[in-house]
């Protein structure tokens, strides 16, 4: 929803179905990725396991048919930073 508002026709359109896949590399501890994919679309998020109140995921969201890419962060306030 921030990234709709920030930047409009630009950014993932609503009522888009996401696909989901755990991307973790095998063997690797204290975190998690997944991919989104709708469409042209791809989402990557990535957080640490740690308690919920230290939560941060980090997020790219792209769509390389246009060029589209947001970079950026969530804590577990629901503080959003963005990269760049």
């Amino acid at each position: 929803a921030h990234v709709q508002a920030k930047y409009g026709g630009e950014a993932p359109p609503a009522g888009l179905s996401w696909a989901a896949e755990r991307i973790t590399p095998a063997g690797l501890v204290g975190s998690e990725t997944y991919r989104y994919t709708a469409g042209d679309w791809t989402a990557t998020i990535t957080y640490p396991i740690v308690s919920p109140d230290e939560m941060v995921f980090n997020i790219t969201i792209e769509n390389r048919t246009t060029g589209f890419t947001w970079i950026g962060s969530i804590d577990a306030n629901g503080q959003i930073t963005e990269a760049g």
